[in-house]
């Protein structure tokens, strides 16, 4: 009996592994010769899987050989830890599940323009018609239309009819706060979106409290999106542009990114200017269309830039008049 507890010690950590697929073949069959003889590992595999593939649907109480009686999820303590550990597998990925979704849910509504936490989404729409389909399937899953106080019917109707206003931006930031709850490895980016949505509900000293944690450490790509956000929040909710310049500027270091950098000192001098184009504003303007063309016409295409486009345009003309070109 010794030896035999010795070995459900031993497996328990391939488990999962097993469940997923991802076990290595070497260690596969061992596993399987281990469930040969001990029926309450086999059964308890058999649960799990049940749970988990099926829906946490229940297996039969009998059934052929290779199905013998469903016994209890835990069964000995030799699987509590297993069963802990799985149960707070289901939250992390309900987690997941749940930041993807309330990502989507932002990017569409304020997707042009704004750099998500992770994987850049390039078709907001179609990201909001896979997270529609992801609701259904998590209130199926769970069997239930609340996760952690989140209202999975109403992100469901949002998503079906887009009504943007501070109510649904304070159930988003409610939402990804849940997300940091359920998935402690989705926080920082949680924390992120948080900061967006307080800036579209224009309370800057809220989004400040969210950024700063992420500036301060090593959080990498994510840091850097943190750090230019701040540095323009004086220009962009403050009306103090002339705060926001030195701090942009200090965020140029040679990356990628720089090319939304000089875009954000583009707009800077534009509203120090009382939105005129300088040649300050021109200067950044020019860097970022360099860097990522792409970004600039779809930044300065948009409705809101509409003043930093006519703008431009006119510095463009004067210049060429000036020079007799």
């Amino acid at each position: 009996m010794r030896s035999e507890g010795v070995d459900c010690a031993r497996i328990e950590a391939d488990l999962i592994l097993l469940l997923d697929g991802g076990l290595d073949r070497l260690r596969e069959q061992p596993v399987n010769a281990h469930f040969q003889t001990c029926s309450a590992c086999a059964d308890f595999f058999r649960r799990l899987r049940g749970r988990l593939v099926e829906g946490f649907s229940e297996l039969p109480d009998s059934g052929p050989e290779d199905c013998p009686k469903a016994s209890p999820l835990e069964p000995s303590p030799v699987f509590t830890r297993l069963a802990a550990r799985m149960r707070r597998a289901e939250l992390a990925e309900l987690g997941k599940l749940l930041y993807e979704i309330l990502k989507a849910e932002f990017l569409y509504d304020y997707g042009d323009g704004v750099e998500a936490a992770s994987d850049p989404i390039d078709d907001p729409a179609g990201e909001r018609r896979r997270a529609a389909a992801m609701v259904n399937e998590l209130r199926e899953w769970v069997d239930d239309d609340r996760i952690d106080g989140v209202d999975l019917r109403a992100i469901g109707r949002h998503f079906s009819q887009p009504v943007v206003d501070c109510g649904r931006l304070d159930e988003l930031i409610g939402g990804m706060s849940a997300v940091a709850r359920l998935n402690p490895m989705e926080s920082d980016n949680a924390a992120y979106y948080r900061a967006l949505a307080h800036i579209k509900a224009r309370r800057p000293r809220e989004a400040e409290l969210e950024l700063l944690p992420l500036c301060q450490s090593d959080h990498g790509r994510l840091g850097r999106y943190a750090t230019i956000t701040l540095a323009t929040l004086p220009a962009l909710l403050l009306d103090r542009p002339l705060e926001s310049i030195p701090r942009l500027e200090a965020c140029l270091i040679g990356d990628d990114l720089d090319a939304l950098v000089h875009f954000n000192l583009a707009k800077a001098h534009f509203l120090a200017a009382d939105e005129l184009c300088t040649a300050s504003t021109y200067h950044h303007l020019s860097a970022a269309r360099s860097a990522a063309p792409e970004l600039v016409e779809s930044q300065i295409g948009r409705a809101s830039e509409r003043g930093l486009r006519l703008a431009a345009l006119a510095y463009v003309a004067a210049t060429k008049l000036s020079s007799g070109d």
